[in-house]
């Protein structure tokens, strides 16, 4: 999962990274299980403490001073009514605004040590495909209680969501947010439906250079096939491969979506970047759009908002012909 515009430099590197491990190992981190019993109950919280995800109780006494490692995170449990149970966030965690007075631990993928443990918490969330596990361990090692959650699609947010709802004592909180992206989710399912599909083709960029991709099985790959469309990365096993001009040429894309890592200039002038492969449909009918990376790469409640987004910038076209 990604989270953009929380740590520019960095995660530039860190995509880098992850790209180039999956080429060599062709697989992804692990995946670990989250102990659930639907929207009626959690069997209990995951402690994750390794890949086996062994230890697994429930946090019984509820939180006073929860650290963030992730943008995505924070977002979490402020829709959770926890935000005053935070001591501390990671790096670009500016949604929502008040998040921002908090202390910063420095950016999901290399938070500070020093800083987390000067914060004296007595629980840490983290990302699993973010914050490095030595760090996580090095926390556990001081009994720090560590909850690990994977978001890859919708399905893991509602379990994650359900996670830290029974972890912070707010089960009916958590229900009610599931159940009100549940029914967005299917309102613009419906839309879908009745616009029709698109089935064109969409390459969502995350850096220009070298170009990094947002592969099927990352978050912003959920949202694509949520919409109705088809990722340009094809069936590339990578969450984030990086792909040359020959590839993109080759795939030959409707729709260009930027979510880059630098700021707004940045990605427009990568748009402007594109306009001289005028071979790729994309770029020659003039659909290459610069968006808000902190919403389509987030895997938060805000992720709704992402797809509407995107299914408006997908069937613009066949919008404004109903609306004739």
């Amino acid at each position: 999962m990604m989270e953009p515009r929380f740590a520019k430099t960095s995660m530039a590197i860190f995509f880098l990274a992850v790209a180039a491990i999956c080429q060599a190992a062709s697989c992804l981190a692990p995946e670990r299980a989250l102990a659930e019993d639907g929207l009626g109950g959690i069997a209990g919280s995951r402690i994750a403490s390794g890949k086996d995800g062994s230890r697994n109780r429930f946090l019984h006494a509820l939180p006073q001073r929860i650290v963030s490692l992730a943008p995505s995170v924070t977002e979490l449990l402020f829709a959770l009514d926890c935000g005053h149970l935070m001591a501390g966030r990671s790096t670009y965690s500016s949604t929502p605004q008040e998040a921002m007075r908090l202390p910063d631990v420095g950016p999901y993928n290399r938070p500070s040590l020093e800083r987390i443990i000067a914060l004296r918490p007595d629980l840490c969330i983290a990302l699993s495909d973010g914050t490095p596990e030595p760090l996580l361990r090095q926390l556990r090692s001081l009994g720090l209680e560590v909850i690990e959650l994977t978001i890859s699609t919708f399905d893991d947010l509602e379990k994650s969501i359900i996670t830290l709802g029974h972890a912070l004592h707010r089960e009916e909180k958590a229900k009610l947010e599931i159940e009100n992206m549940r029914n967005r989710l299917e309102t613009l399912h419906s839309r879908i439906v009745s616009l029709g599909a698109s089935g064109m083709s969409v390459l969502f960029q995350l850096q220009e250079n070298p170009l990094i991709a947002a592969g099927p099985s990352s978050f912003a790959g959920q949202l694509i096939e949520k919409a109705g469309a088809v990722n340009a990365a094809g069936n590339n096993s990578m969450p984030y491969p990086i792909l040359g001009m020959e590839n993109i040429h080759f795939m030959s894309p409707d729709v260009i979506i930027i979510a880059g890592m630098g700021n707004a200039e940045d990605d427009k002038r990568s748009a402007l970047h594109w306009k001289k492969w005028k071979t790729i449909p994309a770029v020659r009918n003039g659909r290459v759009y610069v968006v808000d990376s902190d919403l389509f790469t987030r895997p938060s409640l805000r992720a709704v908002d992402a797809l509407e987004e995107l299914i408006r910038i997908l069937y613009a076209d066949r919008q404004e012909a109903c609306t004739k």
